[in-house]
């Protein structure tokens, strides 16, 4: 366990014995002791899993125009763990948002011809640019860029130009390769000999930027070898993950053509700096292929996938290790995939739209989707624990890095079905929804004993029974000790009183002797 676990769990533990030793200052009975090592173990238990991984199911449902998507936002979901409502609303993206034209096997024309379409831009802010290369034995190039004064923005690709904001051109041999969204950036293997690299700044138009008329670029050149090796193809061991990890992958038609992936990993860090180091559980990159073949890595959450040959195309993102195992989970691969139906027309503007399923949710002719805004402030949720009836009303909030969707966080603390009422509107329409947690939809949550190890913790209901029975018996005993004070107390007065009584009938026998003794001295 990570030091800030151990740490948190000593707290609440230190906590524990303060309010112990504050209510029975004498001392713990036994059951006493035996609870708060319970709850020093349930705490040590319940830190490594607070950042279980992105749910596993969840129940879909069509109101008019929009798609709900509602289950746990960790699943499975346990007793006692952190948890939340997850909601996600999607509505049909408007028609100018989806790509009509035929696909391309390289980097698409359409997005070479629109960034060279425009006249270079100014940069309003000084931004800067360098680039460091690392040869890989196989011939790849890891490619790292160091923008000064810069935001990545793949968000708003396509959009309208915002200062010091945008994305990437990366170039070999003067041919565009493709766009870059992060500051790392993976080139597959290179034919042997010199290549020169070259990479500009652009802004979200695509415009070349330039500062004092300059174009805004940096330009390495590197010398590959035979490349026999390739890390991609290569078998290497699978690696188990040490906590709960897990990916969704979205697809987003590109209005110039290809797909926009957006990588959403859980219990998982992109180290694009680290790749080809040394294993550090929870770290790595993704690997993306298409129908089965590999295509590229991706160092982070947004990558350019070039245009696809027409027809149904499976997109896979696997996470892999620093020094390239593939990560599994419960022995099981941690990959996500979307399935793109890329039009047969064979223009490059005009024909079918692009439509993607995310294989969660959607069926495999579902059109392209976008998430919907504001509902925070339009729908609510109540939450019930259905087998004893105990609900709450919770407010939603919206996830920042994830448009449509919302959540609302609380930690389950008895295991069962739960049911998800929403209620409120989604742009005008009204909504007036239930969703049970049970076979066919979300899952219900289950004991935590089940994840326990190596010792099982009560749970928390167990624990509050346990506490109750400790204060019930030592203020029984608390109850007896004032009782047992007050009869002695009471056998003390009437012993002093006896004292008393005695002693004043001891004074009159006394003073009776002297009378007696005088009238005899007298008579005689």
């Amino acid at each position: 366990m990570a030091q800030r676990e151990i740490g948190v769990a000593q707290r609440i533990t230190r906590k524990a014995r303060r309010i112990s030793h504050r209510k029975y200052p004498s001392g713990l009975p036994e059951r006493g002791t035996l609870l708060i090592k319970n709850i020093a173990i349930f705490a040590a238990a319940l830190m490594p899993l607070l950042a279980a991984g992105t749910a596993l199911a969840h129940e879909p449902r069509d109101i008019q125009d929009y798609n709900l998507v509602v289950g746990f936002l960790h699943e499975p979901a346990f007793e006692g763990l952190l948890n939340g409502v997850s909601l996600r609303v999607t509505k049909p993206a408007p028609a100018a948002h989806a790509y009509d034209g035929h696909a391309h096997g390289q980097e698409e024309h359409a997005d070479t011809h629109a960034a060279t379409s425009h006249e270079p831009l100014e940069s309003e802010i000084p931004v800067s640019v360098d680039i460091e290369t690392d040869v890989e034995d196989g011939g790849g190039v890891n490619v790292r860029i160091m923008a000064e004064r810069w935001k990545w923005a793949p968000r708003n690709v396509n959009a309208a130009h915002i200062p010091g904001e945008g994305h990437a051109h990366i170039y070999v041999n003067g041919e565009k390769l493709n766009r870059v969204y992060g500051p790392y950036y993976h080139i597959p293997a290179l034919s042997p000999g010199a290549h020169e690299i070259r990479v500009t700044l652009n802004a979200n138009s695509h415009n070349d930027l330039t500062l004092n008329g300059e174009p805004i670029e940096a330009t390495a050149t590197v010398t590959t070898s035979d490349a026999a090796h390739n890390h991609a193809s290569h078998a290497h061991a699978a690696v188990e993950a040490d906590a709960a990890m897990s990916i969704e992958v979205a697809a987003h038609p590109d209005p110039l053509g290809g797909y926009n992936l957006h990588v959403m990993p859980q219990g998982f860090a992109f180290s694009g700096g680290n790749v080809n180091g040394k294993h550090i559980d929870g770290e790595g990159y993704g690997q993306i292929s298409v129908d089965g073949e590999p295509v590229n890595r991706t160092y982070g959450e947004w990558f350019k996938l070039p245009a696809l040959q027409p027809g149904m195309r499976t997109i896979e993102v696997a996470l892999f290790t620093n020094n390239h195992s593939p990560y599994t989970w419960r022995g099981a691969p941690v990959k996500g995939e979307v399935v793109a139906h890329v039009a047969e027309d064979g223009s490059d503007h005009g024909g079918h739209a692009h439509q993607v399923e995310h294989s969660m949710a959607q069926p495999a002719n579902a059109v392209q989707t976008v998430g919907v805004e504001g509902l925070e402030n339009t729908l609510i949720v109540e939450v019930t624990h259905a087998p004893s009836g105990v609900a709450r009303t919770m407010t939603l909030y919206a996830d920042a890095d994830d448009v449509g969707h919302y959540k609302a966080d609380f930690i389950p603390t008895a295991s069962g079905q739960y049911i998800f009422h929403f209620s409120g509107s989604i742009e005008g329409v009204a909504v007036d929804e239930r969703f049970e947690s049970g076979v066919g939809t979300f899952d219900d949550v289950r004991p935590a004993v089940a994840i326990q190890f190596p010792e099982s913790a009560a749970a928390a209901r167990e624990i509050e029974a346990a506490v109750r029975g400790a204060q019930d018996a030592a203020q029984q005993a608390q109850s007896a000790a004032l009782s047992a004070d007050a009869s002695a107390a009471r056998a003390r007065m009437l012993g002093i009183g006896g004292i008393a009584l005695g002693a004043v009938g001891i004074a009159f026998g006394a003073v009776a002797s002297a009378l007696a003794l005088r009238r005899r001295s007298s008579a005689n």
